[in-house]
């Protein structure tokens, strides 16, 4: 049995927070990058701006890709990972693309076992192409989202206050 099959709650907390970050659009529309996109985040040659997307196709997509990712991190990382360094990895992967995540720092540092790094690196995939000027700018959108899912990798508990309370999975 593969890691993936022992994994549902992790897996469903993914499914959740993915739905979070990326938000339900059944309009395709234009992301803050010009690409163009649809449901949650989906992009590719299906993405039509001004095309109505039915919900239950939106629902399935992103739980297909979710499975996707998963599968991506599971071939991908080949030290011990927590569930939650998973879930964070496998947001990060929906959200850039397994070629680049291939050749991230983040996974270089997850496969020589330094996870603090690897969670840290999180947060270097927070730009976007300006489409009016070609360059790479940062988002505060996705900064944002890197921080959160860099406290996901580290082990924090999850919270609108981010309690000090909270104490981390793990340490360097």
């Amino acid at each position: 049995m593969n890691r993936f099959k022992r994994a549902g709650a992790a897996f469903a907390f993914l499914i959740a927070i993915l739905g979070g970050y990326e938000g339900l659009r059944l309009t395709g529309y234009l992301d803050i990058a010009g690409i163009p996109t649809y449901c949650y985040g989906k992009t590719g040659p299906e993405a039509v701006v001004g095309k109505i997307y039915p919900q239950d196709l939106c629902e399935k997509l992103l739980t297909d890709e979710g499975y996707k990712v998963w599968e991506a991190v599971d071939r991908r990382v080949k030290s011990k990972m927590t569930p939650w360094q998973w879930v964070a990895l496998a947001s990060l992967v929906y959200n850039i693309g397994d070629g680049a995540f291939a050749k991230s720092t983040v996974l270089r540092l997850a496969n020589a076992g330094d996870w603090v790094g690897a969670c840290n690196a999180i947060l270097a995939w927070n730009k976007i192409t300006d489409p009016r000027t070609g360059k790479k700018v940062v988002s505060k959108g996705l900064a944002n989202r890197r921080a959160s899912e860099r406290l996901i990798c580290l082990g924090y508990a999850w919270d609108a206050d981010f309690s000090p309370n909270h104490r981390p999975i793990m340490s360097r």
